[in-house]
């Protein structure tokens, strides 16, 4: 078996998978390596749920399929629209 060259060593206590590639980092520049921490706050932003409640019914041309808005409408009751196949389609919530 070959012995390592004196620069080639490298520790091995330390996890050598802690970073992986993103295509996707604009911050750092093209083929940046992505940190734990950072694919954490990522998966957190966009895990995030619109909490907002608004007054305004969505219209079709608004969000995309998916999407998701809390609504107060005037006859005092609130829904939950979904967003589905380019057209909006609510449930009413009811409190626990």
């Amino acid at each position: 078996m070959a012995k390592a060259l004196p620069g080639n060593k490298k520790k091995f206590s330390n996890n050598l998978y802690s970073e992986s590639y993103s295509g996707k980092n604009r911050d750092s520049g093209a083929g940046a390596l992505q940190t734990p921490a950072t694919k954490i706050n990522d998966l957190d932003s966009k895990a995030t749920t619109q909490t907002e409640l608004v007054t305004e019914k969505p219209k079709n041309i608004d969000g995309v399929t998916g999407d998701k808005k809390l609504v107060k409408e005037p006859d005092g009751k609130t829904y939950i629209y979904y967003k589905l196949e380019s057209e909006w389609f609510k449930t009413e919530l009811e409190k626990a």
